[in-house]
């Protein structure tokens, strides 16, 4: 009878010792655990270019100054660009945009309304259609999208991300000129296209900095500023430039507003 008793009581102190490490004040039992490495700046730029670049809606606006030097002469061409697109991953995206830009002081305002391949425009208070899938002088979301560039590893490793007020990140570099256009080629052909410059050769960069600001895993505000020197039709130009994009709550649905009547503008050939 003593073992029986002696038996169960040793059963309820193992239960007992099990219980009290669960009350206040015993020592908790806590799992081990390795932490997640942290995301260098290669990791982090990149991702956040990756998911900006796959969004299927955007509101964004750019802004780009072209300050052009030749032959004694100096102009300058402000531009700003606000674009809302919908389906933007799909066959049959839904854009609206407004291009404001300025040239020897005369200002040009283009609305422009696109609908798959075809595009509803209004300018200097003529509207018109166009089929666009063979490409349109009036759709900058391509010099924009020729902005955001992968930015490779070398240019990044041992850069940090500074923290902002506003909880986003931003980090500042210098591009080499040597690289600038083997990141951004097509930006400078899209740039050279939209500006109407003509025949462009002999194109050299410098200066160039990119300065990248990302809010909760997207590109906010992507900057950029360089010299460009180059032959247009055999004169020697050089064109000081500044871009900046910044998206407005990336990944948020958008309105848009298609122009009243815009299905019977009449037709003209691209």
């Amino acid at each position: 009878m003593r073992k029986s008793i002696f038996a169960i009581l040793c059963v309820l102190c193992v239960f007992l010792m099990a219980g009290c490490s669960n009350l206040p004040g015993a020592e908790p039992t806590v799992p081990t655990t390795t932490a997640a490495p942290q995301k260098s700046a290669y990791e982090i730029v990149n991702e956040a270019l990756a998911k900006t670049e796959a969004l299927d809606t955007m509101d964004m606006e750019m802004k780009m100054t072209i300050a052009m030097s030749m032959q004694g002469e100096s102009m300058e061409m402000p531009m700003t660009v606000k674009i809302k697109g919908k389906n933007l991953q799909s066959e049959s995206p839904v854009i609206s945009s407004n291009i404001s830009m300025t040239v020897l002081g005369m200002e040009t305002n283009v609305d422009m309304y696109q609908e798959g391949t075809w595009a509803y425009i209004t300018t200097m208070g003529t509207s018109y259609k166009m089929n666009v899938s063979a490409g349109n002088q009036f759709d900058y979301s391509n010099t924009a999208s020729d902005m955001l560039q992968d930015i490779p590893e070398e240019l990044l490793k041992g850069l940090k991300l500074t923290q902002n007020a506003d909880g986003s990140e931003t980090i500042t570099l210098s591009i080499p000129n040597e690289m600038f256009s083997e990141i951004y080629g097509s930006m400078i052909d899209s740039m050279n296209q939209s500006t109407g410059l003509g025949s462009t050769s002999d194109i050299s960069i410098k200066d160039a900095t990119v300065r990248i600001t990302i809010d909760n895993d997207f590109i906010k505000v992507y900057d950029m500023s360089f010299v460009m020197d180059m032959t247009v039709t055999g004169i020697s130009v050089s064109s000081s430039v500044t871009a900046s994009i910044t998206y407005e709550n990336p990944g948020q649905d958008v309105t848009i507003t298609p122009p009243e009547g815009y299905q019977n503008f009449p037709e003209i050939s691209g």
